[in-house]
Protein backbone atom coordinates (compact mmCIF):
# COMPACT_ATOMS: atom_id res chain seq x y z
CA UNK A 1 0.00 0.00 0.00
CA UNK A 2 2.97 2.54 0.89
CA UNK A 3 4.65 1.29 -2.61
CA UNK A 4 1.36 2.55 -4.43
CA UNK A 5 1.27 5.57 -2.42
CA UNK A 6 4.47 5.99 -3.41
CA UNK A 7 4.15 5.55 -7.14
CA UNK A 8 1.15 7.78 -7.40
CA UNK A 9 3.22 10.38 -5.45
CA UNK A 10 5.70 10.25 -8.26
CA UNK A 11 3.55 9.96 -11.01
CA UNK A 12 2.32 13.55 -9.83
CA UNK A 13 5.65 15.26 -9.24
CA UNK A 14 6.32 13.89 -12.89
CA UNK A 15 3.26 15.51 -13.96
CA UNK A 16 3.72 18.46 -12.25
CA UNK A 17 6.93 18.97 -13.83
CA UNK A 18 5.84 18.17 -17.18
CA UNK A 19 3.38 21.24 -16.62
CA UNK A 20 6.36 23.26 -15.37
CA UNK A 21 8.37 22.90 -17.92
CA UNK A 22 5.34 23.17 -21.24
CA UNK A 23 4.95 26.64 -19.59
CA UNK A 24 8.12 28.88 -21.18
CA UNK A 25 7.41 27.31 -24.79
CA UNK A 26 3.85 28.39 -24.74
CA UNK A 27 5.41 32.20 -23.57
CA UNK A 28 7.96 32.39 -26.22
CA UNK A 29 5.52 31.54 -29.29
CA UNK A 30 2.74 34.40 -27.65
CA UNK A 31 6.04 36.62 -27.44
CA UNK A 32 6.88 36.42 -31.15
CA UNK A 33 3.59 36.38 -32.74
CA UNK A 34 3.16 38.94 -35.30
CA UNK A 35 1.57 42.39 -34.35
CA UNK A 36 -1.27 44.67 -36.55
CA UNK A 37 0.23 47.78 -38.06
CA UNK A 38 -0.21 51.16 -35.97
CA UNK A 39 -0.14 54.64 -37.05
CA UNK A 40 1.81 56.87 -34.70
CA UNK A 41 1.64 59.95 -35.96
CA UNK A 42 0.68 62.08 -39.48
CA UNK A 43 1.41 65.67 -40.17
CA UNK A 44 1.95 68.04 -43.05
CA UNK A 45 4.08 70.65 -43.89
CA UNK A 46 3.92 73.57 -43.94
CA UNK A 47 0.38 74.17 -42.84
CA UNK A 48 -1.11 76.35 -43.79
CA UNK A 49 0.11 76.62 -47.16
CA UNK A 50 0.47 79.52 -48.69
CA UNK A 51 0.03 79.03 -53.00
CA UNK A 52 1.55 81.57 -55.38
CA UNK A 53 0.94 81.85 -58.80
CA UNK A 54 4.83 80.58 -59.54
CA UNK A 55 4.27 76.91 -59.70
CA UNK A 56 2.12 76.68 -57.07
CA UNK A 57 3.27 74.98 -53.30
CA UNK A 58 4.71 72.24 -52.34
CA UNK A 59 3.27 69.93 -49.46
CA UNK A 60 5.41 67.43 -47.16
CA UNK A 61 3.59 64.90 -45.17
CA UNK A 62 5.73 62.05 -42.32
CA UNK A 63 3.52 59.32 -41.22
CA UNK A 64 5.02 57.20 -38.55
CA UNK A 65 4.17 54.03 -37.80
CA UNK A 66 4.91 50.22 -36.35
CA UNK A 67 4.09 46.67 -37.45
CA UNK A 68 3.78 47.84 -41.04
CA UNK A 69 5.03 47.04 -44.34
CA UNK A 70 3.46 49.36 -46.47
CA UNK A 71 1.96 53.04 -46.52
CA UNK A 72 -0.65 54.65 -49.10
CA UNK A 73 -1.96 58.42 -48.53
CA UNK A 74 -4.50 60.28 -50.64
CA UNK A 75 -5.34 64.73 -50.54
CA UNK A 76 -8.95 65.32 -50.21
CA UNK A 77 -9.57 68.51 -51.30
CA UNK A 78 -12.63 70.31 -50.16
CA UNK A 79 -14.04 70.04 -53.75
CA UNK A 80 -13.18 67.56 -56.19
CA UNK A 81 -11.70 64.47 -56.49
CA UNK A 82 -9.46 63.07 -54.13
CA UNK A 83 -5.16 63.02 -54.91
CA UNK A 84 -3.24 60.25 -54.55
CA UNK A 85 0.34 60.69 -53.05
CA UNK A 86 3.24 58.31 -53.28
CA UNK A 87 4.69 57.74 -50.20
CA UNK A 88 7.99 55.93 -49.56
CA UNK A 89 10.13 55.05 -46.76
CA UNK A 90 10.14 52.07 -44.31
CA UNK A 91 10.02 50.73 -40.74
CA UNK A 92 9.02 53.53 -38.56
CA UNK A 93 8.98 56.73 -41.00
CA UNK A 94 7.49 57.23 -44.46
CA UNK A 95 7.50 60.26 -46.89
CA UNK A 96 5.71 61.48 -49.37
CA UNK A 97 5.32 64.94 -51.68
CA UNK A 98 2.61 66.72 -53.42
CA UNK A 99 2.24 70.79 -55.23
CA UNK A 100 -0.60 72.15 -55.04
CA UNK A 101 -1.50 74.85 -57.39
CA UNK A 102 -3.17 78.06 -57.90
CA UNK A 103 -5.80 76.52 -59.69
CA UNK A 104 -7.11 74.22 -56.87
CA UNK A 105 -9.55 74.73 -54.10
CA UNK A 106 -8.96 77.23 -51.22
CA UNK A 107 -9.84 75.69 -47.51
CA UNK A 108 -9.57 72.73 -45.33
CA UNK A 109 -7.94 69.74 -46.90
CA UNK A 110 -7.73 65.98 -45.35
CA UNK A 111 -4.94 63.92 -45.57
CA UNK A 112 -5.77 60.40 -45.28
CA UNK A 113 -3.34 57.41 -44.66
CA UNK A 114 -3.54 53.75 -44.63
CA UNK A 115 -0.94 51.42 -42.91
CA UNK A 116 -0.80 47.81 -44.12
CA UNK A 117 1.19 44.63 -42.79
CA UNK A 118 2.14 41.71 -45.22
CA UNK A 119 1.75 39.48 -42.27
CA UNK A 120 -1.75 40.39 -39.84
CA UNK A 121 -4.78 40.55 -41.50
CA UNK A 122 -6.90 43.56 -39.85
CA UNK A 123 -10.93 43.32 -39.39
CA UNK A 124 -10.83 47.42 -40.65
CA UNK A 125 -8.27 49.36 -42.89
CA UNK A 126 -6.26 50.97 -40.27
CA UNK A 127 -6.24 55.02 -41.18
CA UNK A 128 -5.59 57.80 -39.83
CA UNK A 129 -6.80 61.31 -40.77
CA UNK A 130 -5.07 64.93 -40.75
CA UNK A 131 -7.20 68.26 -41.78
CA UNK A 132 -4.50 71.28 -43.19
CA UNK A 133 -5.27 74.62 -44.20
CA UNK A 134 -4.78 75.59 -47.82
CA UNK A 135 -4.14 79.91 -48.66
CA UNK A 136 -4.13 81.02 -52.54
CA UNK A 137 -2.50 84.19 -52.24
CA UNK A 138 -3.65 87.26 -53.33
CA UNK A 139 -3.28 89.01 -56.17
CA UNK A 140 -0.90 92.58 -56.66
CA UNK A 141 -0.11 94.95 -58.74
CA UNK A 142 1.81 98.17 -58.65
CA UNK A 143 -0.39 101.12 -60.51
CA UNK A 144 0.64 104.99 -61.42
CA UNK A 145 4.46 103.98 -61.04
CA UNK A 146 6.33 107.44 -62.44
CA UNK A 147 9.79 108.29 -62.51
CA UNK A 148 10.35 112.31 -62.65
CA UNK A 149 11.08 114.57 -63.69
CA UNK A 150 11.56 113.04 -67.61
CA UNK A 151 14.05 114.74 -68.78
CA UNK A 152 16.65 115.52 -65.41
CA UNK A 153 19.58 116.93 -65.44
CA UNK A 154 22.53 114.73 -63.94
CA UNK A 155 23.42 115.32 -60.07
CA UNK A 156 19.79 116.67 -59.65
CA UNK A 157 16.84 114.80 -57.62
CA UNK A 158 14.73 112.11 -59.60
CA UNK A 159 11.60 111.13 -57.63
CA UNK A 160 10.05 107.17 -58.00
CA UNK A 161 6.43 106.90 -56.91
CA UNK A 162 3.32 104.38 -57.29
CA UNK A 163 0.91 102.70 -55.62
CA UNK A 164 0.75 99.12 -54.20
CA UNK A 165 -2.94 97.61 -54.71
CA UNK A 166 -4.01 94.13 -53.74
CA UNK A 167 -6.79 92.05 -54.43
CA UNK A 168 -9.04 91.08 -51.99
CA UNK A 169 -12.26 90.12 -51.42
CA UNK A 170 -14.09 93.44 -51.22
CA UNK A 171 -11.83 94.68 -54.75
CA UNK A 172 -8.69 96.43 -55.36
CA UNK A 173 -7.38 98.73 -52.87
CA UNK A 174 -3.98 100.03 -51.64
CA UNK A 175 -1.63 97.34 -49.91
CA UNK A 176 -0.36 99.54 -46.73
CA UNK A 177 2.96 98.71 -44.63
CA UNK A 178 4.43 96.57 -47.10
CA UNK A 179 8.18 97.03 -48.62
CA UNK A 180 8.66 98.06 -52.24
CA UNK A 181 12.25 97.89 -53.74
CA UNK A 182 13.55 99.93 -56.49
CA UNK A 183 15.27 98.64 -59.41
CA UNK A 184 17.57 100.21 -61.83
CA UNK A 185 18.56 99.05 -65.31
CA UNK A 186 21.33 101.42 -67.49
CA UNK A 187 20.41 101.88 -70.79
CA UNK A 188 23.12 100.08 -72.62
CA UNK A 189 22.73 97.25 -69.76
CA UNK A 190 20.71 94.05 -69.41
CA UNK A 191 20.91 93.70 -65.69
CA UNK A 192 18.61 95.46 -62.85
CA UNK A 193 20.44 96.39 -59.96
CA UNK A 194 18.36 97.62 -55.95
CA UNK A 195 19.17 101.02 -55.54
CA UNK A 196 16.35 101.83 -52.46
CA UNK A 197 12.92 100.87 -50.86
CA UNK A 198 10.12 102.19 -49.14
CA UNK A 199 7.63 101.14 -47.33
CA UNK A 200 3.66 102.09 -48.44
CA UNK A 201 1.28 104.33 -46.47
CA UNK A 202 -1.94 103.62 -45.44
CA UNK A 203 -3.31 103.72 -49.06
CA UNK A 204 -0.48 101.85 -50.73
CA UNK A 205 1.33 104.64 -52.08
CA UNK A 206 5.76 104.75 -51.76
CA UNK A 207 8.15 107.09 -52.99
CA UNK A 208 12.18 107.15 -53.29
CA UNK A 209 14.29 110.29 -54.22
CA UNK A 210 17.47 109.71 -55.65
CA UNK A 211 20.66 111.31 -57.53
CA UNK A 212 20.14 111.10 -60.96
CA UNK A 213 23.63 109.83 -62.76
CA UNK A 214 22.97 108.10 -65.79
CA UNK A 215 20.19 107.36 -68.22
CA UNK A 216 18.07 104.22 -68.23
CA UNK A 217 14.72 102.28 -66.98
CA UNK A 218 13.24 102.49 -63.67
CA UNK A 219 11.03 99.62 -61.93
CA UNK A 220 9.78 99.00 -58.71
CA UNK A 221 9.23 95.74 -57.55
CA UNK A 222 7.14 94.16 -54.67
CA UNK A 223 8.31 90.41 -53.52
CA UNK A 224 5.35 88.98 -51.98
CA UNK A 225 4.68 87.66 -48.16
CA UNK A 226 2.92 84.74 -46.56
CA UNK A 227 -0.47 86.34 -48.14
CA UNK A 228 0.29 87.84 -51.14
CA UNK A 229 2.21 87.21 -54.30
CA UNK A 230 4.51 89.36 -55.44
CA UNK A 231 4.19 91.87 -58.51
CA UNK A 232 6.69 94.85 -60.37
CA UNK A 233 5.54 97.93 -62.40
CA UNK A 234 6.35 99.12 -65.84
CA UNK A 235 9.49 100.44 -67.08
CA UNK A 236 9.87 103.80 -67.06
CA UNK A 237 12.74 105.44 -69.20
CA UNK A 238 14.46 108.39 -68.05
CA UNK A 239 17.21 110.35 -69.89
CA UNK A 240 19.52 112.05 -68.10
CA UNK A 241 21.53 114.90 -69.22
CA UNK A 242 25.39 115.69 -68.36
CA UNK A 243 25.54 118.85 -67.02
CA UNK A 244 28.69 120.51 -68.62
CA UNK A 245 31.71 122.06 -66.65
CA UNK A 246 32.64 125.39 -67.73
CA UNK A 247 35.73 125.02 -69.17
CA UNK A 248 38.52 127.33 -68.24
CA UNK A 249 39.57 130.49 -70.06
CA UNK A 250 42.50 133.10 -70.09
CA UNK A 251 43.39 136.46 -72.27
CA UNK A 252 47.30 136.17 -73.14
CA UNK A 253 49.49 138.51 -74.57
CA UNK A 254 47.87 141.84 -73.78
CA UNK A 255 49.07 144.92 -74.51
CA UNK A 256 48.02 148.74 -75.30
CA UNK A 257 49.85 150.87 -77.13
CA UNK A 258 51.70 153.10 -78.21
CA UNK A 259 53.07 154.04 -74.76
CA UNK A 260 52.70 157.05 -73.55
CA UNK A 261 49.80 158.44 -75.77
CA UNK A 262 48.70 161.96 -76.48
CA UNK A 263 45.38 162.68 -75.42
CA UNK A 264 42.68 162.26 -77.43
CA UNK A 265 44.88 160.15 -79.81
CA UNK A 266 43.92 156.05 -79.96
CA UNK A 267 45.26 153.30 -77.97
CA UNK A 268 45.52 150.30 -79.87
CA UNK A 269 44.88 146.98 -77.38
CA UNK A 270 45.69 143.58 -78.59
CA UNK A 271 45.53 140.28 -77.42
CA UNK A 272 44.29 136.77 -77.79
CA UNK A 273 41.59 134.65 -75.35
CA UNK A 274 42.32 131.12 -75.27
CA UNK A 275 40.47 128.29 -74.06
CA UNK A 276 41.47 124.68 -72.60
CA UNK A 277 39.62 122.08 -73.57
CA UNK A 278 40.84 118.48 -73.68
CA UNK A 279 43.63 118.59 -75.99
CA UNK A 280 45.01 121.73 -74.67
CA UNK A 281 45.13 125.82 -74.56
CA UNK A 282 43.44 126.69 -78.23
CA UNK A 283 42.58 130.20 -79.22
CA UNK A 284 38.86 130.83 -78.54
CA UNK A 285 37.32 132.73 -81.94
CA UNK A 286 33.78 134.47 -82.26
CA UNK A 287 33.53 135.38 -78.63
CA UNK A 288 32.79 139.42 -77.44
CA UNK A 289 35.20 140.74 -75.21
CA UNK A 290 34.52 143.90 -73.25
CA UNK A 291 37.28 146.89 -72.73
CA UNK A 292 37.41 148.52 -69.23
CA UNK A 293 39.37 151.61 -68.27
CA UNK A 294 40.11 153.43 -64.37
CA UNK A 295 41.98 156.01 -62.98
CA UNK A 296 44.29 155.52 -60.72
CA UNK A 297 42.28 154.99 -57.57
CA UNK A 298 38.88 155.21 -59.47
CA UNK A 299 36.87 152.40 -60.45
CA UNK A 300 36.75 150.60 -63.38
CA UNK A 301 34.59 151.88 -66.21
CA UNK A 302 33.25 149.98 -69.59
CA UNK A 303 34.50 151.54 -72.74
CA UNK A 304 33.98 148.82 -75.95
CA UNK A 305 32.86 145.79 -77.44
CA UNK A 306 35.09 143.56 -80.10
CA UNK A 307 34.58 139.98 -80.78
CA UNK A 308 37.71 137.20 -81.55
CA UNK A 309 38.86 135.99 -84.93
CA UNK A 310 41.10 133.55 -85.87
CA UNK A 311 43.34 131.89 -83.24
CA UNK A 312 41.27 133.86 -80.14
CA UNK A 313 42.85 137.60 -81.42
CA UNK A 314 41.01 140.57 -81.16
CA UNK A 315 41.86 144.38 -82.04
CA UNK A 316 40.57 147.38 -80.61
CA UNK A 317 40.66 150.77 -81.18
CA UNK A 318 39.98 153.44 -78.33
CA UNK A 319 40.92 156.89 -77.66
CA UNK A 320 42.87 157.65 -74.37
CA UNK A 321 42.06 160.88 -72.28
CA UNK A 322 43.77 160.68 -68.90
CA UNK A 323 46.36 158.28 -67.57
CA UNK A 324 45.39 155.16 -66.03
CA UNK A 325 44.58 151.31 -66.78
CA UNK A 326 43.11 149.30 -69.41
CA UNK A 327 42.39 145.87 -69.09
CA UNK A 328 40.12 143.71 -71.19
CA UNK A 329 37.60 141.03 -69.51
CA UNK A 330 35.66 138.21 -71.53
CA UNK A 331 31.86 137.39 -69.33
CA UNK A 332 32.02 133.87 -70.18
CA UNK A 333 29.07 131.60 -70.73
CA UNK A 334 27.51 128.17 -69.41
CA UNK A 335 30.18 126.28 -71.81
CA UNK A 336 33.24 128.81 -70.89
CA UNK A 337 34.26 130.36 -67.45
CA UNK A 338 35.38 134.00 -67.77
CA UNK A 339 38.72 135.85 -67.40
CA UNK A 340 40.36 139.43 -67.28
CA UNK A 341 43.52 140.40 -68.51
CA UNK A 342 46.30 141.94 -66.48
CA UNK A 343 46.07 145.81 -66.15
CA UNK A 344 48.03 147.88 -68.26
CA UNK A 345 48.87 151.19 -66.77
CA UNK A 346 49.21 153.96 -69.89
CA UNK A 347 50.04 157.60 -69.32
CA UNK A 348 48.49 159.80 -71.36
CA UNK A 349 50.33 163.14 -72.45
CA UNK A 350 49.08 166.72 -73.09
Amino acid sequence: MLRRFRAVLVAAVAGTTALVVAAPATAAVAQTAPQPPKITSVSVHPDPVIVRESGGAPVRIVVRTTGTDRVTAQLEPPSGSPVPVTVGGGKDVWEGKHVIRPTDPEGKWKLVVTAVSNSVQTLAPVQAEKLFTVVVADHTRIADFDAYPEPVDEGDTLNIRGRLDVNEPGGWGGYERQRVHVLFRPENSGSWQYVDSDVTDHAGRFHVAVDARESGWWRAEFRGNGEANGSWSRDDFVEVRPVHVPLDTRIVKYNASPEPVKRGKNLTHTGRLQIDEDYGWTGFRAQKVRLYFRTPGGRWSYVKTAATGAGGAFTIKAKAWRSGYWRVVYAGDDYADGSASWADHVKVRR
